[in-house]
């Protein structure tokens, strides 16, 4: 009686250990055990029963921000690109931005790259101002200004 009673005792523990920290155990299980009458219908799988969920996102991007205006200026010193960007779409956003420098021959004299708003959306119809310093090289005579990315912060 006492080695039955042992047999229970492990053969339930080997059973638990199997089922719970072993979940693919369970199909082998459900094969080893016999096969359902046709009258009881299969209970489903906590697994079975839970709906996918899906994650919809609203996209945002670059061409959602226009550049309303823009300049370069220098102030002490400094090449500075003054101007507005608007968020043209139906997300709040920031907008990364690069300013680049030349010289009247239209060479690269220096590209720097930044977030007006910095880490603060820009409401959709909303403008920001821009004023960056770009360098102190006294070679630079135009500015551009370009939009990089957008991101949802």
């Amino acid at each position: 009686m006492k080695n039955f009673f042992f047999g229970v005792v492990v053969g339930v523990g080997l059973t638990f250990i199997l089922l719970f920290l072993f979940p693919e155990s369970r199909t082998l299980l459900r094969q080893l055990s016999l096969p359902e009458s046709k009258s009881s219908p299969r209970q489903p799988s906590f697994k079975e029963t839970q709906p996918k969920r899906t994650i919809t996102r609203k996209a945002i991007s670059a061409a959602d921000f226009e550049i309303l205006s823009f300049r370069g200026e220098w102030q002490d010193g400094r090449l500075r690109v003054i101007g507005e960007i608007r968020n043209n779409g139906n997300i709040a956003a920031g907008v990364e931005v690069e300013a680049i420098a030349r010289n009247s021959n239209g060479t690269l004299i220096e590209s720097t790259k930044f977030w007006p708003n910095s880490i603060s959306n820009i409401p959709p119809g909303s403008t920001t101002g821009i004023s960056y310093t770009i360098t102190e090289d006294r070679r630079a005579s135009r500015v551009e200004l370009k939009i990089v990315q957008a991101k949802v912060w």
